[in-house]
């Protein structure tokens, strides 16, 4: 009766969860808010910057700042129908700009554990989707899901096989050239950086999910492994 009552309220709670699966996917920052001040806008911030954050279906999320990537999760409270944050992570490298140190403590002080989210996503403008997350009144993050100042597509040029992975991984783009690898663990911990290679000698890794940062002259971007 018990595991009944558990399967039960799993299911509610994701059928409440499923009326929005736009959320899934790769959202750029666009602006944000603090104290109901004016919008801060990402186009402003020079050079320039295309922060991210990509939310899988299972609320887990991997993103890019300035020049700091950051993984966490999500949970979803069906009564509230609001979004609580369970964990979050993040590189600490100083970034070669000051005004991109600055950005970075501004956004990532927006993602702290416990806290609760409302989120709205509606069509901005032509198609493009907008999302609103927003922790207290007039604290808002503002996401659309098409690229700011990045190459087009360039998040789906790379392409990352096999995966799963037991020895060797390999990295292929029909149009960058990659400058650098880097493999972060789940909690940010750097396991692995290497240059002008197109593949990872990952078989000394724990069994687990990685996260693999990939540089080349057009930007960043951040692409999850499993190894077997």
């Amino acid at each position: 009766m018990k595991k009944f009552i558990l399967f039960a309220l799993t299911l509610c709670a994701f059928e409440g969860f499923a009326q929005d699966p736009e959320l899934f996917g790769t959202w750029y920052l666009a602006s944000y808010t603090a104290d109901m001040e004016d919008p801060n806008f990402i186009s402003a911030i020079q050079p320039p910057v295309s922060p991210y954050i990509i939310i899988d279906e299972n609320l887990e999320f991997l993103g890019e700042g300035a020049c700091n990537s950051y993984i966490g999760n999500f949970a979803f409270d069906s009564n509230s129908n609001e979004l609580i944050l369970n964990s979050f992570d993040s590189t600490l490298g100083l970034c070669n700009f000051e005004e991109h140190n600055n950005f970075e403590v501004d956004y990532f002080s927006y993602f702290q554990v416990d806290y609760s989210y409302e989120f709205d996503i509606s069509e901005f403008n032509s198609g493009i989707m907008q999302l609103v997350l927003s922790f207290s009144p007039g604290f808002d993050l503002v996401y659309q899901n098409e690229p700011l100042s990045i190459s087009d597509n360039f998040i789906s040029e790379f392409k990352i096989y096999p995966n799963p992975v037991s020895d060797k991984l390999f990295i292929s783009s029909k149009k960058s050239l990659l400058e650098s690898l880097i493999v972060y663990s789940m909690t940010g911990q750097k396991m692995m950086e290497i240059s002008n290679e197109n593949n990872i000698d990952v078989s000394s890794f724990p069994k687990g999910m990685y996260f693999l940062e990939i540089i080349s002259a057009e930007g960043k971007t951040i692409k999850k492994f499993i190894k077997n």
